[in-house]
């Protein structure tokens, strides 16, 4: 991955403090706390999904929930350069 992530945090509304490498993604320190980085090769349809499953567990009670974090835009995902599709996602 590289240093992807930078470009994709980029396209959040995000501050890097500093990043680690961690199994198969990146774990990010933030102005908005820790964040984690990862390339995603599943449908928008799914990520939706399951931002909405999580979405209802925090509701119900469950604060600590590592939802996905939307970007500028709106998307739950953000392309790199080279077309790569990475999500982020608050990390406890």
């Amino acid at each position: 991955m590289n240093e992807k992530y930078i470009e994709v945090l980029q396209q959040y509304d995000l501050e890097l403090i500093s990043a680690r490498k961690g199994r198969g993604a990146w774990l990010c320190e933030t102005n908005q706390g820790l964040k984690l980085v990862r390339e995603y090769k599943g449908t928008m349809k799914r990520l939706e999904f399951e931002d909405q499953v999580l979405e209802i567990v925090q509701n119900s009670g469950y604060p600590l929930v590592d939802r996905y974090v939307r970007s500028k835009e709106g998307l739950l995902s953000a392309a790199a350069e080279d077309g790569t599709r990475y999500f982020v996602k608050n990390w406890f």
